[in-house]
């Protein structure tokens, strides 16, 4: 079996980009969807192949916005 390591992980939501009529931007702050937490794994890819499938069914459409942050603990 191999030697685990432990890793920090969450996943951020980044809104489209908008701008208003004068060209200002509105866009929103990104939001937190999976709050952060710990795993053990072997490896940083392996947790996130984990963690996308915490993903909420709401932003299967919208995957691309969605952002995936592992590191090393």
């Amino acid at each position: 079996m191999p030697r685990l390591q432990l890793f920090d992980y969450t996943v951020l939501y980044h809104f489209k980009h908008e701008k208003d009529n004068a060209g200002n931007d509105i866009t929103k702050d990104s939001l937190v969807i999976v709050p952060s937490n710990q795993m053990l794994a072997p490896n940083a890819e392996t947790v996130g192949k984990k963690v996308a499938r915490l993903i909420d069914n709401k932003y299967e459409n919208e995957l691309n916005q969605c952002e995936i942050i592992v590191r090393p603990f």
